[in-house]
Order: C-alpha cells, then structure tokens, then sequence
C-alpha cells in the first residue's frame, strides 16, 4: 500500500478561522502524484475514491482520505478518458488506437482476488471506437464509432447490442449524447440528409419517444435543463447567434439576434434551478435569457473600461509578487502583464494599487480583502504571489481581432454558474488573463480577478458557498469568495495547474498538472 504524506499546519488553523472560512481555503495539500499527461483523474461519485493514469496504461484507484492505493489494472492501449459508473462500482476506459472499451470492477486489494479479476471489454473492429460513455442505470455502454458513423447500446451482461444501431450521430462527446439530470431520457443530437434533428429514448426500454427536428444550419452542441424539461441547441459559429429550445416533444422557443462580429454562440449554461440560460457569445457578451417567458433578461459586456459609472459595485485585483511593496514595484509587475497581452501598452494601463487601508465608499457596506496566505501559513512576503485591489477605473487590454480566422480566438470561452445561482464566473479568450464574476441576482458585475499568466481552468466549490478556485499554469490555486480573494500554493515547486476538479461532496479539490495532481483537502485529515 502506497501512502501519500499530507501537509498540515495547525496554527493557520486556528488563527485564521474566520479568513478560512471566507473563501474556502484548502487547509492541507498532499504531495503530487503522477498521473497521464493526456487522461484527466477522475473521482468517484461519492468521492471516496479518485482514479489515474499512471505511465501511459496503468490505472491506479486511490482512497481519497489516505491516498492509499487500493486497486490498480492495466490496460492494452493508452486510454482517452476514464469515467466512472453511476453507482461507483465500475471504471471505463476508452482506447481508441486498439477500438476497444474496457469496463473494470473497482475492488479493495484486500478483498478476495477473484472479486478483483472481472473485467470486460467491448470492441469494434470494423467501425473503430472514438467515445464511450455510461448509460443512467450503469448496465449499457454507449459507443460512438469513429467518423461518427453510428452509436451503440452495449450491454455489459451479455456483451451484445440488443437494442441497435442509431445511425449519424453528430459528435463523438457529451455535446451530442446528453443524459437528462433526472436519469430517464437519453438525448442524442444527429444529422442525417443535412438537417439536424434530437432523438430522445427512453431509459430502460431504450425506446425512441420524440424525432425533433430543429431549423438549425448547423448544430454545435446540446445542453439539458436542471428539471430535465427543456434541451438547448446552439448553432454552428458561421450561422450567427441562434438558439432552439426543444421540450420532448416539440420546439418551444427559437432566437437570433444581431451580431457585431458576424459570429455566432460559443457556449451556452443553464442556472441551477433552470430559471435562466447563460449564453456566450463570439462578441463577448453573456446573455442572459428568462426560460419561463423567453425575453432576454440582461445582457453581459466584457468591456475594456472597468468604471464606477458603468460598474458602481465591482472589486478589481491583480496578481503581484508579494515582495513588491512600494508604488514603484508594483507598477513594474502591471506592466509585465501588459507585456504579455497583445494589446498596446499605450491603450492598456492600470491605476496604481490601493494603499492598505485604503476602501471605496461605494463598497464599505461589503468589504472584500485580498488575504495573502500560503498554504504552509506563512504570511507574505514569504509566498510567492498574492493580490493586491486596485482603484477604479481599470483599463483592460483591447480584444485581439481574429474573426477571420477558422477558430478565431475570441468571444466568451467559458462560463460556470455558481451552485447556488447567485454568481457567473466568465473568462474571454482574447483577455485570457482575466477572470469575471457577475452578480446574477443584481445583474452587475461584482469582480475582475487580473493574474499574470492566462486562465488555464476555473471551478466552483460545488457546495453553498460561492467559492470559486482558479489555476493559471502556476504552482498557485487562486481562490476567490464574496467577501475575499487569495493565493495558495501547492507544495511542489515544480507543479504547474492545468485543470482543476471537486469531489461530489466538495471536500476535496483535485489540482492536475501535465504529469501529476495534488489533492487539496478541506478539512483534517488527522484523526
């Protein structure tokens, strides 16, 4: 049994108790552990356990709590992605260069051997394999061939494909085999005689309940409402912005509008309760759309001029070494980031960082304080970087200009909703270095987070708290909640953040890195 050391520090426990407790902060950091470059790890549904690739082929199943390892198998081919089963028993992973999918009963080394030896796979020899995915009831794999030539219902009873072929279907991921929240319907998007239509079957019986055809050139993605009532479908980005609202049986609301780029919607999210859809668009806008009368609610600018007229309560911090302590220093770090971004310096320029002390009027009801923390708990200027508020107004750098490009890069890239509907984080790609949090109670922007290397992955703590983690390359998690925004610091030096992920039950944060991941835990693990 492998155990993985954690670092812990009591005293930061108990002095700051209450900072903790404003933004979440992962209190200990385990050591990395290695993992896949190209395979993500993923955590079980109840988060007891977390499962990686190890050198290529090997997939190693962890005990959250103690980083034990407690099964480990070892597959044909590198696999593409791994995905646990709805119930937690049972690991897939899709091998695409061998056109196989392997199913796998995670079982305890300390269980009897014959437990731990069921595995079965799934080949197709002639078609090939480009994605597999769970069904609902975790008793059928769905298999998408390559070209997306057809999709496949395995059964991993018998291994066979009762139930048959759907021919066309439209992308080999989750943009185009959706599975409604509540578990009985299977939405998959297909096109056939180029025309897009949704095909939603049955859970059980697999049988098809509604063909609904939708006026779209051509669909980019679907996306399933919370209350499994409705199915968004976006258009393709030459199309221009248009959205098609499908319920099970028919289309309940088509939109288009203007655009100023002549592109169309790159990502669309539902609220949690459904009452509302957040679409990003090529142009830099978040519309916000109400789903029970269909009129726009709020539209969203991520403009370039952050000021107390257009944003009277937003906060604005950027990231610094911490060892600048003067005005001069910390300009110097402002205009590396300037440095970095495409625009000008001459139209990209920041005011200087507030004084300590120092606090807008506007906001003093509701302060928000950059708390500058590692993670051994040491205070600053022993870290490495922290944030620092800035004074209004905050000139952004320009939008690069790329619509003439295939994938031009550009418009909103992507958009999270917080868990209790209160917040939208966003990021640009032409301002990758920035970080907006908007009040989707008040409908105003309420923060701008400016670090110095772009935004490689954001997630909210999936719990009640509104806390947001993001990673920028570095070996730092940076956290932001309602009434505060800091830095910690993974304990490899060497770690730099590529994605990020929670456990279901938002006790454990996972930070993946090219080649290793460490878990951030939030609360002791010492007994």
């Amino acid at each position: 049994m492998t155990e993985i050391r954690i670092y812990q520090d009591e005293a930061l426990r108990d002095d700051t108790d209450d900072a903790v407790e404003g933004v979440g902060i992962p209190l200990e950091w385990s050591e990395t552990m290695s993992c896949s470059t190209s395979t993500l790890p993923v955590f079980s549904p109840s988060g007891d356990l977390v499962a990686s690739v190890v050198d290529k082929t090997n997939i190693v199943v962890r005990n959250v709590d103690t980083l034990s390892v407690v099964s480990y198998v070892t597959c044909l081919s590198p696999p593409s992605h791994l995905e646990w089963s709805p119930n937690g028993a049972y690991i897939l992973a899709c091998m695409p260069k061998r056109a196989t999918v392997s199913v796998f009963c995670v079982v305890s080394m300390s269980e009897e051997e014959s437990s731990s030896s069921w595995m079965c796979s799934l080949t197709e020899p002639l078609a090939g394999v480009a994605y597999a995915t769970w069904s609902p009831t975790g008793n059928h794999v769905f298999v998408v061939s390559e070209f997306q030539a057809k999709l496949a219902l395995w059964s991993l009873k018998d291994s066979s494909c009762d139930y048959g072929v759907i021919r066309c279907p439209k992308f080999a991921n989750s943009y185009g085999i959706g599975i409604s929240p509540d578990g009985r319907m299977v939405a998959v998007l297909v096109r056939k005689d180029c025309k897009d239509s949704v095909l939603l079957y049955g859970v059980g019986e697999w049988s098809l309940l509604a063909d609904v055809s939708i006026d779209t050139m051509n669909a980019a993605g679907m996306v399933w409402s919370p209350d499994s009532r409705y199915i968004a479908v976006w258009d393709a980005v030459y199309a221009g912005p248009r959205l098609v609202v499908v319920s099970q049986h028919e289309v309940v609301h088509t939109a288009s509008w203007a655009s100023q780029s002549g592109l169309g919607i790159r990502t669309v999210q539902w609220s949690p309760s459904g009452h509302a859809l957040a679409i990003g668009t090529y142009d830099t806008d978040v519309k916000l759309l109400n789903t029970v009368t269909w009129r726009e609610m709020h539209v969203m600018k991520h403009g370039v001029v952050v000021d107390e007229t257009s944003h009277p309560m937003v906060a604005a911090f950027v990231e610094q070494e911490a060892e600048a302590t003067d005005s001069a220093e910390e300009e110097d770090v402002l205009d590396a980031y300037l440095r970095k971004s495409s625009a000008p310096k001459e139209e990209s320029c920041y005011p200087s960082p507030k004084k300590s002390g120092a606090r807008s009027s506007l906001r003093s009801s509701n302060q928000r304080h950059p708390l500058n923390m590692s993670v051994d708990g040491a205070i600053a200027p022993t870290i490495t970087t922290q944030y620092t508020e800035l004074s209004l107004p905050v000139r952004l750098p320009a939008p690069r200009v790329g619509s003439d490009e295939v994938n031009p890069s550009m418009g909103v890239q992507k958009l999270f909703w917080s868990p209790t509907g209160r917040f939208i984080a966003s990021t640009c790609e032409d301002r990758p270095h920035v970080a907006w949090v908007w009040d989707a109670c008040e409908l105003v922007l309420d923060t701008i987070l400016i670090h110095m290397a772009p935004i490689r992955d954001f997630r909210w703590r999936p719990d009640e708290s509104d806390t947001l983690y993001l990673v920028c390359g570095s070996r730092s998690v940076y956290i932001w909640g309602p009434q505060a925004a800091t830095c910690v610091h993974v304990a490899d030096e060497k770690f730099r953040g590529l994605n990020l992920q929670w456990s279901n039950n938002a006790k454990v944060l996972h930070a993946c890195s090219k080649e290793s991941f460490s878990c951030g835990f939030l609360e002791s693990l010492a007994p």
